[in-house]
């Protein structure tokens, strides 16, 4: 490492001017990581929550949450034959000026008090999302209005969302129209005429606004981390070709082809972590100031991951420089100087 360290010593411009773009694009790659973390959490968080790992919506084709519509016959026969599955009607709805995201859940007769972590309440109670809860100012045995109809406030949920709005839930009624029909792991769904079945990870894929968001955002950044990866070696090709006499005098005085590789990728990881480590920390300081001004998710996922693949694709373009090395003989030494 004593050639990479004396090249980061006497070429800090063209050195800070690469790490500084890594710093920029590992900004960019972060940030835009958990905003998509934080899009998707209020998009999808409600229905999640359900732990459902089958659904039964309305139709047969490209199934869709937004469009379903299950009448009250349809529901009734839906749960008599599925007694363990509960009944979920999604309502976009105002309570008490705020818009939110309603649900209301009718068990079958075998279900649950509870639906993964959202409750079974009794009728007339309302449970919210704990922010909804908090921002409206209410507490626990106050009343809330949903319409024409008033709720009793039981206690909070977690900070749940659907399609952007946050959650609250109420009980259905039997033998009213529904949206779907959830169920547990390992229960295996009784279909009717004009429904259909949306298992595991095409849950999420059957609300709109997920499938918008997260294909497009996800598209972004995965090009945005290719882009990293391009950049950096870019640079690295370009470097090793201003240096490739200092490489042959090298190798001229014994250096081995396999050691000034070690350097060069060496010097690569330096300028990669420390941009990387720059970018992701401005991100993490940048979501702190934000708090709650825009939805930001931080966690392993859209930290720690992004960073890795950043890293990995930044030192795979620097290794394309090798070429470049073991290509260099010591003889291009002696030929220059002549």
């Amino acid at each position: 490492m004593f050639v990479a360290l004396h090249d980061l010593r006497h070429a800090r411009g063209r050195f800070a001017i690469i790490t500084i773009t890594v710093a920029l694009m590992a900004t960019l790659v972060s940030f835009l990581s958990g905003l998509t973390g934080g899009l998707t959490h209020q998009t999808i968080s409600g229905l999640s929550a359900t732990d459902a790992d089958t659904i039964i919506v309305q139709g047969t084709e490209d199934p869709s949450i937004d469009r379903s519509h299950l009448d009250g016959l349809t529901t009734a026969a839906l749960l008599a034959d599925n007694p363990t599955a509960t009944a979920v009607t999604v309502k976009r709805t105002q309570l008490q000026g705020t818009a939110v995201s309603l649900l209301q859940l009718t068990p079958g007769a075998a279900a649950g008090s509870t639906l993964g972590d959202l409750p079974i309440v009794a009728p007339g109670n309302i449970a919210l999302s704990a922010p909804l809860q908090r921002d409206l100012g209410v507490e626990v045995g106050d009343t809330v209005t949903v319409g024409s109809t008033t709720y009793t406030v039981v206690d909070p949920l977690a900070d749940l969302w659907l399609n952007h709005a946050p959650i609250a839930v109420t009980a259905g009624t039997e033998g009213t129209d529904t949206t779907l029909l959830a169920l547990a792991a390992g229960v295996t769904p009784q279909l009717i005429d004009n429904t259909q079945q949306v298992s595991g990870g095409d849950i999420p894929l059957s609300l709109a606004a997920y499938a918008a968001e997260h294909t497009s955002l996800s598209m972004i950044n995965l090009m945005l981390v290719l882009i990293t990866g391009l950049i950096t070696g870019a640079f690295f090709v370009v470097w090793t070709m201003q240096r490739s006499r200092d490489i042959a005098v090298m190798k001229a005085l014994g250096a081995t082809t396999a050691s000034i590789c070690r350097d060069a990728l060496g010097q690569a990881a330096i300028i990669v972590l420390v941009g990387i480590a720059a970018g992701v920390s401005i991100t993490l300081v940048s979501a702190t100031a934000i708090g709650d001004g825009l939805p930001f998710v931080v966690t392993t996922s859209t930290t720690l991951l992004p960073a890795g693949l950043m890293l990995f694709l930044g030192l795979a373009g620097a290794a394309t420089s090798l070429v470049l090395i073991g290509k260099a003989q010591p003889l291009q030494a002696l030929q220059q100087n002549a």
